[in-house]
């Protein structure tokens, strides 16, 4: 059984995210390198479908189960490892936000609240980050994104999960890990193209159960 390799987060076309993820610096107060706010940069740049497809490649593999056989028989189930997705809708009352880190003080400040529907450049391979969250009064896991709105990274309070794809590039339905789990990301579709590339495979108790 060969589980895909955790990895830096990917190059993100020509902005590059790998400094501030991997050494988990983050998006200083959610500004990009100029100091100019990244709602006003991202009016002056390309449009959101451009951005994606420039700047958020896609990794997928294909899935097994724990102990190697395929998930199902016939078409082959994949996962997005990282990509575009699309945020869960959390079960917490106070819902999800973006933050800037300050790693000097390990401290993550609410920039706003993420809105339904909101998608964004994640990898699910990257390592979280612990802190405090003032606007939840407790230590949560924070994870890196990005989006056209903050090319040069911010932080969400939810790590990014693998998204189960069947064989057309769709959310795959028939496991309790996939559709419908309000913690689990998901995703409006992935090229065909992208599936018949993946070479790695991973297990299904990387989607938090197995033999799902």
């Amino acid at each position: 059984m060969h589980r895909i390799n955790r990895r830096p987060l990917v190059t993100l076309g020509a902005v590059s995210l790998i400094a501030a993820l991997s050494a988990c610096s983050g998006a200083s107060e959610g500004l990009g390198n100029d100091g100019a706010d990244p709602s006003e940069r991202a009016q002056q740049q390309v449009s959101p479908e451009q951005w994606y497809a420039e700047n958020c490649p896609s990794t997928v593999a294909k899935v097994t189960r724990f102990d190697g056989k395929p998930i199902q028989e016939g078409d082959p189930v994949y996962a997005l490892i990282a990509g575009r997705g699309t945020v869960p809708q959390d079960g917490r009352d106070e819902g999800l936000r973006l933050y800037s880190y300050d790693q000097a003080q390990n401290s993550f400040t609410a920039l706003r609240a993420v809105e339904q529907g909101e998608e964004f450049c994640f990898d699910s391979s990257v390592e979280t980050t612990e802190g405090y969250s003032q606007p939840l009064d407790d230590d949560v896991e924070f994870a890196p994104v990005a989006s056209p709105e903050y090319p040069d990274g911010v932080w969400i309070d939810h790590g990014a999960n693998p998204i189960p794809l069947d064989s057309n590039g769709k959310l795959f339905p028939n496991a309790h890990w996939s559709a419908g789990d309000e913690f689990y990301w998901g995703t409006t579709g992935v090229p065909s193209e992208d599936l018949e590339s993946a070479t790695e495979t991973i297990d299904d108790c990387e989607f938090g159960g197995c033999g799902g």
